[in-house]
């Protein structure tokens, strides 16, 4: 789905540049997937938190420690034109190496530790690495 996939980017360039403003808060827009991705940046303690301000936005609140984002660099792998989706075995050659990595799976949004465990594969949508 291309506007899926538009707002990933849009969310990535959104975190990007509120990290490098080292800003406490951004707006992002509101979708069903950027929620699912803000809960998944919350479960890997890469943000504290955010709101649903209405139907347009919402309210991410930045993490600033040791392991978490200033440190981090946001990376889109899957984009509108091109869809990238990558067997276990392929993942795991290209992509183990770096901070955190975004998979779309049948089972929901999971990291690669999860992959690696469960041997799936998925649409990769984005990497963090670090700077």
């Amino acid at each position: 789905n291309i506007n899926m996939i538009s707002t990933i980017n849009d969310l990535i360039t959104r975190l990007n540049n509120g990290l490098d403003r080292k800003l406490t808060t951004i707006l992002v827009l509101n979708s069903k997937k950027t929620k699912l991705i803000l809960k998944f940046l919350c479960e890997h303690g890469l943000i504290y938190n955010f709101i649903v301000l209405n139907k347009k936005y919402c309210k991410v609140f930045l993490k600033y420690n040791k392991i978490s984002l200033p440190f981090c660099k946001f990376k889109v792998i899957s984009k509108p034109s091109w869809q990238k989706y990558y067997k276990f075995n392929l993942i795991k050659k290209l992509f183990s190496k770096y901070f955190l990595i975004c998979i779309s799976t049948n089972i929901g949004l999971i990291d690669f530790n999860i992959a690696n465990i469960k041997k799936l594969g998925g649409e990769l949508l984005f990497i963090i690495e670090k700077r």
